[in-house]
C-alpha cells in the first residue's frame, strides 16, 4: 500500500510539473501583448485592417490596384469598404 501511495504522489507531481510548464508557456506568449492598431501603415505601403480578433493586410499591387491578404472569411466586406471597391 505504501508503494502505491508513493507512486500516486510521484505521478501527481509529474502531472503538476507538466501542467505548470504549459501554463508558463501560455502566459509568456500572450502576457503583455499590445493590441493591433487599426489602419496602421506598414513599410512598403501595406495597411493593417482589424476585424474583431483577426487582422488583414491591404497591399498595394499597382498604381490603382490593391491586393488583400485576409485571415478570415468575414474580412472581405470590411476590406471592400476600406479600399473603395
Amino acid at each position: 500500500m505504501k508503494k502505491f501511495k508513493r507512486l500516486l504522489l510521484v505521478l501527481g507531481g509529474l502531472v503538476l510539473v507538466l501542467l505548470l510548464g504549459v501554463v508558463r508557456l501560455f502566459v509568456s506568449g500572450f502576457a503583455g501583448s499590445a493590441p493591433l492598431p487599426d489602419g496602421a501603415n506598414l513599410r512598403g505601403g501595406a495597411r493593417l485592417v482589424k476585424d474583431s480578433y483577426v487582422a488583414a493586410f491591404v497591399v498595394p499591387a499597382g498604381p490603382a490596384d490593391r491586393a488583400s491578404v485576409p485571415l478570415r472569411d468575414g474580412v472581405g466586406s470590411l476590406l471592400r469598404g476600406r479600399v473603395g471597391v
